[in-house]
């Protein structure tokens, strides 16, 4: 009979020793998983900031000067505080950026913030931002800031604009009160609205 337990005993410790072994694994296993998983998200951050930053610094790029926003694949580079394009990519760390920039038409771009890296020797991994960027100083208008109320009207595609009393004298002769130039209309009460002439 002692004997029998003894047996069952040895028995028993090989299967919990097994069981342990079983579980260990598998929890080595969650943990260096969730190691991996926890070391993406921080490099995934890492490389959207540095993807939301290639959009920021396009768009400084672009308030320079909107000849400056050619098709093409460019990296970024800051002197002295200011943004230009330089090159096809420009590397921080492990981390690759690509900005392309594709015409959508005169006045309009479409920009990629492309951010990529090598999460693991066989594993590259990116980020993507995209922005469509306009020429909002507009060259069509020649860039010129309206200083006067019949310079609002002609921006306006009207022909001419007069300083008038009131709307009910731009009625009276035809004309359409626009108030985006009335800040111009400075002659006192009897000239302080904008009127603008077909």
């Amino acid at each position: 009979g002692a004997m029998n337990k003894n047996g069952f005993s040895i028995i028993e410790l090989i299967v919990a020793v097994a069981i342990f072994i079983v579980v260990a694994v598998g929890s080595i296993g969650v943990l260096v998983g969730s190691l991996s998983l926890s070391r993406l998200a921080k490099e995934e951050g890492v490389a959207t900031q540095l993807a939301e930053q290639g959009i920021e610094a396009v768009a400084s790029v672009r308030d320079q000067g909107w000849g400056t926003m050619a098709s093409g694949t460019y990296g970024l580079v800051n002197t002295a505080g200011v943004w230009s394009l330089s090159g096809t990519s420009d590397i921080t760390g492990k981390y690759t950026r690509e900005i392309v920039i594709s015409e959508v038409d005169a006045e309009t771009r479409d920009v990629v913030s492309r951010v990529s890296w090598d999460f693991a020797p066989t594993r590259n991994n990116k980020v993507e931002l995209t922005t469509r960027l306009t020429n909002w100083q507009g060259t069509s208008g020649g860039g010129v800031t309206p200083t006067s109320c019949a310079e609002i009207c002609v921006s306006l595609s009207y022909t001419a604009g007069t300083c008038r009393k009131n709307s009910g004298a731009c009625n009276s002769v035809g004309e359409t009160r626009e108030t985006t130039g009335d800040i111009f209309c400075t002659g006192g009460k009897n000239a302080d609205t904008c009127c603008c002439q077909p």
